[in-house]
């Protein structure tokens, strides 16, 4: 019985962790540089593919596959990937087919400029009702084991088809389940549980109930500590101060920042927080919270003050500075940053021309001058180790 019991929670585990990649993960995305998905969709299917070859356990990386080929137009071979191609576990007992639609009408929309937007919208909404009668199904048929991730996809299928009070009540149906025996779940598999409803009220727009569930999780991460698993820790606080930030509760979104390492003694500069700042300004940003953003990317500036004055002679630590500071709209003092990282030996001159972080300083001549004066560091014939360290140069114009 014991031993039963025990393979009962690794199940319950596994999926726990799958599902947590399928539904918070986001789509990479399908382009690269100079490369169009309208004009040559095949080029990412064959990436993928790649990616897959080189983990072939790598649940995600078959989704993404089976996406890319959605995209590319061949929706039978999507559906055959995923559910013939891609290791079988959970393909029986998991609905694999709605899990598939699902992602397929998440991937949809907004993905290139070159998609009809109009058809995108359409064919999405479609994926999402296939998903949401093929899980409907499942979890009526009672079947197997019905764990509450299914309810999770369920909702957000709803969500994302329109029906906003079908979703609703699938969620609070989810919460009921969750809440009636938390202990069936260990720490980790708790606070990701609690970690995906927060998410969709999120996304929904339910303040309370988002902020309801955050609470829960942050009490998790404070009771259990390590217990939670590695990977979620530092995750799911950056969901928390993402949440905060985005409802302006600036003091929350802080004190989640700072717990997202909590490995760092006292003494130690925090090389995380600027990294972290910028990563949730960006999400803010993604989402059309502009001034939420900008106020992250100010965080980011003040943040990095204490790294550049622990090693001032580092020119990533200005690199760096110069993207906070012109994300947070100081684009002279972005530039001043930057040529002070040029002055102590940057040599990457296309990453700074192609940088999202910098695209506000490309027309200033200023910084277009900085530019123009990185060498190639095979140029110069210059060593520098693994430090990323160099000698200061004499300062401009000295």
């Amino acid at each position: 019985m014991k031993d039963s019991n025990i393979l009962k929670i690794a199940i319950a585990l596994g999926v726990g962790v799958f599902v947590w990649q399928l539904v918070t993960l986001d789509p990479v995305p399908l382009t690269r540089p100079g490369q169009s998905i309208a004009t040559d969709p095949w080029v990412y299917v064959q990436t993928q593919t790649e990616v897959v070859q080189e983990n072939p356990r790598k649940l995600e990386a078959w989704r993404d596959l089976a996406t890319a080929i959605f995209r590319a137009g061949d929706h039978d071979e999507a559906l055959a990937t995923w559910l013939e191609k891609a290791p079988p576990r959970l393909v029986t007992d998991y609905s694999a087919e709605g899990v598939i639609r699902y992602w397929f009408g998440r991937w949809l929309p907004n993905r290139s400029s070159d998609i009809d937007q109009a058809a995108a919208q359409e064919e999405m909404k479609r994926q999402f009702e296939q998903a949401i009668s093929l899980l409907s199904e499942f979890i009526d048929a009672g079947e197997g084991e019905i764990f509450f991730d299914h309810y999770c996809l369920l909702g957000r299928s709803q969500f994302f088809a329109g029906h906003v009070e079908d979703s609703k009540a699938t969620l609070l149906a989810a919460e009921a389940l969750l809440d009636e025996d938390p202990s069936q779940f260990e720490p980790g598999a708790l606070c990701n549980r609690h970690t995906w409803i927060a998410l969709i009220w999120a996304d929904m727009g339910e303040r309370e109930l988002a902020a309801s569930r955050w609470d829960y999780v942050w009490e998790i991460l404070e009771l259990y500590g390590a217990q939670t698993h590695d990977v979620a820790w530092p995750t799911t606080w950056f969901e928390i101060a993402s949440y905060y930030s985005q409802i302006e509760v600036w003091d929350r979104a802080e004190d989640a920042v700072l717990k997202r390492r909590p490995m760092y003694n006292a003494s130690e500069v925090r090389t995380d927080v600027p990294d972290t700042w910028h990563k949730v300004g960006w999400r803010l940003y993604r989402q059309n919270r502009v001034p939420q953003a900008q106020n992250a990317w100010l965080r980011a500036v003040e943040a990095q003050a204490p790294i550049i004055e622990s090693e001032r002679n580092n020119f990533r630590h200005w690199y760096n500075l110069a993207c906070f500071r012109a994300l947070a709209g100081r684009p002279e003092e972005a530039i001043d940053a930057f040529e002070q990282c040029v002055d102590l030996g940057w040599r990457d001159q296309a990453k700074a021309r192609w940088d999202d972080d910098l695209r506000t300083l490309q027309e200033m001549p200023r910084f277009q001058a900085a530019l123009d004066q990185i060498v190639p560091e095979e140029e110069l014939g210059v060593d520098r180790g693994p430090s990323g360290l160099r000698p200061p140069q004499a300062p401009r114009g000295g």
